[in-house]
């Protein structure tokens, strides 16, 4: 994603643990001039009191309009207010976590209004790739707020860091408020293995954490496992729910979610030339 053209500098506004800075927009900075620069896509604009949030940047990539209201917010005293210009189809706001860490659960919480809107991360992998999950989406009803909530897991080793992302599509205009991100508690079981499979032609090896380690073709001994892939997904209302960790559990798997009432039972069943995965049930 592009370089971090904005992060204003001022005093910083923390909702109880949450790991984001100025989530409730309280604190706003007033811009001279033109408030980031057109790499090709086009300016942001600002609204009429030219006033940006502190600790937030605007992406030069992903341009639109931006404005911090004072009344009519869900916390009394300030929000987010954003439209994308069309010059990129969507409209992105986001700001470095530097805290957070591969292998953690976090809740991501947020007040919306209007919409539709999506909240997501920027994941940043030592390989140079930039991957955007989204971990909730979704809009209000009329003039009403509503809380959007969901879960994050980054994982795999080549994991360096992440920027939480507010993204909004063309043609709608969304006011975001008390955006938190919070460390989700629990130890995972102890005794967890890797699931294996095999047939006379190949052996599946999926880690504890849900990701693909191993695909042999065991005639010629080559693994064509890409590191660090995910086996199981979740989508729930727009946004990815990942998994925290898998187990067996005789000829079938639980697949057990960030969300800790959201578990998958799959049924495995190995023939000679060929594996099968079904999808038995999900709760929660």
């Amino acid at each position: 994603m592009s370089c971090l053209l904005l992060l204003l500098a001022a005093s910083r506004a923390f909702a109880a643990d949450s790991l984001v800075a100025n989530g409730g927009f309280e604190a706003a900075t007033e811009v001279q001039g033109a408030p980031s620069s057109d790499i090709g896509f086009g300016l942001w604009t600002l609204g009429a009191t030219k006033r940006v949030p502190a600790d937030w940047a605007l992406n030069p990539a992903y341009p639109g309009e931006v404005s911090v209201p004072s009344e009519g917010t869900h916390s009394g005293s300030g929000c987010l207010r954003l439209r994308a210009n069309g010059s990129r189809g969507t409209a992105h706001v986001y700001q470095p976590c530097a805290a957070i860490k591969a292998g953690m659960v976090y809740v991501v919480s947020v007040w919306v209004r209007g919409g539709p809107v999506n909240v997501g991360f920027y994941e940043y992998w030592d390989d140079g790739r930039i991957t955007i999950p989204t971990v909730v989406a979704g809009r209000s009803e009329g003039d009403a707020w509503r809380e959007l909530r969901g879960y994050y897991l980054p994982a795999g080793a080549r994991f360096r860091s992440a920027s939480l992302a507010i993204m909004v599509p063309e043609g709608v205009t969304v006011d975001v408020d008390d955006v938190q991100v919070e460390e989700s508690g629990g130890a995972l079981p102890e005794g967890l293995e890797p699931i294996i499979m095999q047939t006379e032609w190949v052996r599946l090896v999926i880690s504890p954490s849900g990701r693909l380690t191993e695909f042999t073709c065991l005639p010629t001994g080559t693994n064509y496992a890409v590191p660090d892939t995910p086996v199981f997904r979740l989508s729930r209302l727009g946004g990815e729910t990942p998994v925290r960790y898998v187990k067996r559990a005789g000829d079938a798997l639980e697949v057990h979610f960030a969300d800790p009432e959201l578990v998958a039972t799959v049924k495995l069943e190995a023939r000679p030339h060929y594996l099968t995965l079904t999808v038995d049930r999900v709760t929660g």
